[in-house]
């Protein structure tokens, strides 16, 4: 802010408190770069328009061109604190398995089976399973993602076995809580 004419430029309002890059600065545990990177883009300051919250097209065209690229939160820590437990998140058409595979990792799988798209556990879901099972034909994936068995594998024959692991998002994990991306992977500069 101009101190002495008390005018603005368009694209200097901003909040006076701190803010979120303030605060992750700030803490005494450094954060990743993917949380402390800020890239900041004037957008203009009209008003905007309510076509963007109740227009179908609008809201197809964000999911695909935003969500799908974002970082997300998907839940607590907490939630899937054992190996084994399991959280289910959904965005959009999108549902996926966040699971606690081992002490230190959380993986987060689409949530559907490789035979026939059946969902693995249903949407609203938390819990623990020993392994990833399709309730409608019994094929079943371990915790890390790898096929474990395929009933009938006679019938199956084509299917090679290590080509069948679970598809995953990215995740990441600060202050608690789990963090999805189901964007494609970037080369690290």
């Amino acid at each position: 802010m101009n101190v002495a004419t008390g005018t603005l430029q368009p694209g200097e309002a901003r909040c006076p408190a701190e803010s979120t890059q303030d605060i992750i600065a700030a803490d005494r545990n450094a954060a990743p770069a993917w949380a402390a990177s800020e890239s900041y883009h004037y957008l203009g300051s009209e008003d905007v328009s309510k076509q963007r919250y109740t227009d179908p097209a609008f809201a197809k065209a964000e999911f695909e061109r935003m969500w799908t690229r974002t970082w997300q939160m998907a839940c607590r820590e907490d939630h899937i604190p054992e190996v084994g437990d399991y959280y289910v998140y959904d965005i959009g058409s999108y549902s996926f398995i966040v699971t606690r595979c081992d002490d230190d990792e959380i993986r987060a799988y689409f949530n559907a089976c490789l035979h026939r798209g059946t969902k693995l556990k249903p949407s609203g879901t938390a819990g623990f399973a020993a392994n990833l099972k399709c309730p409608f034909h019994g094929w079943t994936w371990n915790l890390d993602g790898s096929l474990k068995e395929i009933p009938e594998k006679w019938d199956f024959a084509h299917v090679a076995t290590r080509k069948m692991c679970l598809p995953e998002a990215r995740v990441e994990r600060l202050g608690g809580f789990v963090w999805i991306n189901i964007g494609p992977r970037r080369a690290r500069p």
